[in-house]
């Protein structure tokens, strides 16, 4: 039997970014060609949730439980995450460590949370598993430039799946991480409130659901959060992200099921959840709806068209056109909202089922604001045009602001990221076109193109609802905004032409006065 002597000393901490990285190289290397990605979530997700969980435990909320779980995992110093792994050192045989993980560990998570263990593996090569502990201890999980450092790791850790998926499949089903500030964004947006359903379809690392369910906290510190958080994923690893992270901020992950919204509801699906059809379809409870989603975008090939029903004989073949039908299905009370992130092609394709939808949209709810995000939003997965859509349950649309943030210029060799003063300025032009939707908001400056529509010119036959933004406009404006650049420039050339000659007759005076003097 094998003995190994492990050290999991490390003379520095890494960034989050460095640990996910060196994390995935280690479980790369041992990777045959026809293991996926999929596998390497399920290696380090739940490490990453244990180091995180010690992290949180030591702060002022530690992480909150089920009533009936016991305690040990939170007492007992055997089960925290600093002493298991000095345990780990002392181990002889990896047959031991797999014991303690697997008899003991896995079962008390499992109890305590909503976790479903059987996708937490340990990596088979123990040099490896050594490798993975000392990367995941020696992440440095405060002095990190992000506000929720446990948020943005676990968007990381969703990143692993578009990054180093050798098929494609992952990519093409656009799996990954929203940028947390578009998160941030998008909750300030929606703006929920207590006793409201905070929804996501296609939940991924559940960050939407966090930052909304710290809004609602931020309001009044004082007051539990008393909304009900509902959210679908389809990949059972990801769920279980997703499970991890909420339970990491503290946020109830009871309804997050595992869920493809674009087929019906099945006999089995009803086992595994009975109140799914509830959740799904009847609103039970007399609360608002607060729909918060970035779904996948990216079209399905024509094998994954075949095998799935299409909801409602819908032939899109468009994913997030159908997480937009489901969205709006949704709401059904007044007041009923919903932010979410589609592609370009939703907004602008001319066929006659995507003309049906966003003429559905337009009459049927209040679309009052259409974001076109810039290319690097999604860096470095895709930079295919991506908008943000914001309509309501409140009678029929009628003025719609559209605004386009503008591609930023790089400063440096280093990838530039979008940032949240970049959302601050959007979300003030919001805020104004609330409380007064009138043209004044017309303008053209440099981080933003702001254009106002009315829903009857979409009406129009020629139009055929086409949602983009009036390109043709913007760069009449753009033009005219140039030419008064120019203009500009030209009368700056002229006053300076003009005090040089004043300044060298000036001189010339002065020299000739001196001359006669002498």
């Amino acid at each position: 039997m094998k003995t190994y002597s492990i050290h999991l000393t490390h003379p520095s901490t890494h960034s989050i970014d460095q640990a996910v990285t060196q994390a995935c190289e280690y479980v790369k290397k041992k990777q045959d060609a026809t293991n996926n990605q999929i596998h390497s979530l399920e290696y380090l997700a739940w490490l990453f949730f244990l180091k995180c969980l010690e992290h949180q435990e030591q702060r002022a909320e530690p992480v909150k439980r089920k009533a009936e779980a016991p305690l040990a995992l939170f007492k007992d110093t055997q089960y925290t995450w600093s002493a298991w792994i000095e345990n780990v050192s002392k181990a002889e045989t990896q047959e031991q460590v797999a014991y303690f993980l697997y008899q003991e560990l896995f079962p008390l998570i499992q109890t305590s949370f909503e976790i479903d263990t059987k996708y937490m593996h340990i990596y088979p090569d123990f040099t490896v598993f050594k490798q993975l502990l000392a990367v995941v201890d020696s992440v440095d999980l405060v002095q990190n430039i992000e506000k929720d450092t446990t948020a943005y790791l676990y968007s990381k850790l969703l990143d692993i799946l578009a990054k180093g998926s050798k098929t494609k499949s992952y990519k093409q089903t656009g799996i990954f991480s929203t940028p947390l500030p578009l998160v941030r964004f998008m909750v300030k947006l929606a703006s929920p409130q207590q006793d409201e359903i905070i929804y996501d379809p296609a939940c991924g690392a559940g960050n939407l659901l966090i930052a909304a369910h710290k809004y609602i906290h931020d309001i009044d510190p004082r007051q539990p959060v008393a909304s009900v958080f509902q959210g679908s994923e389809v990949h059972p690893s990801v769920l279980q992200l997703c499970k991890m992270n909420l339970s990491l901020h503290n946020v109830d992950c009871s309804k997050i099921r595992e869920r493809d919204i674009t087929r019906p509801i099945t006999i089995s699906d009803l086992f595994t959840y009975p109140d799914l059809y509830e959740d799904d379809y009847q609103k039970t409870e007399k609360k608002k709806l607060v729909i918060l989603t970035h779904p996948p975008f990216d079209v399905l090939d024509r094998q994954q068209i075949q095998e799935k029903t299409t909801r409602k004989g819908s032939s899109s073949k468009d994913y997030d056109n159908q997480f937009l039908e489901h969205c709006m299905d949704k709401l059904v009370d007044i007041g009923d909202k919903c932010v979410i992130v589609v592609s370009q092609n939703i907004l602008l394709n001319r066929s006659t089922r995507d003309i049906e939808v966003r003429e559905k949209l337009v009459n049927n709810f209040n679309l009052r604001m259409v974001v076109q995000l810039p290319p690097e939003t999604f860096d470095p997965f895709t930079h295919y045009p991506t908008y943000l859509l914001f309509f309501q349950k409140s009678g029929r649309s009628d003025k719609i602001l559209y605004c386009k943030m503008q591609q930023q210029k790089e400063t440096s060799k280093k990838k530039r990221q979008i940032r949240d003063e970049e959302f601050d300025q959007l979300l003030t032009v919001w805020q104004k076109w609330i409380q007064s939707p009138t043209d004044d908001l017309l303008q053209k400056g440099q981080e933003m193109y702001i254009q106002i529509k009315d829903s009857n010119e979409l009406r129009k036959p020629d139009f055929k609802y086409i949602l983009t933004i009036d390109v043709a406009q913007q760069e009449e404006n753009e033009a005219r905004d140039l030419s008064k650049t120019l203009d500009q420039l030209l009368q700056n050339c002229a006053d300076l032409h003009n005090l040089a000659m004043k300044l060298r007759d000036e001189i010339v005076g002065e020299t000739q006065t001196h001359e006669t003097g002498e």
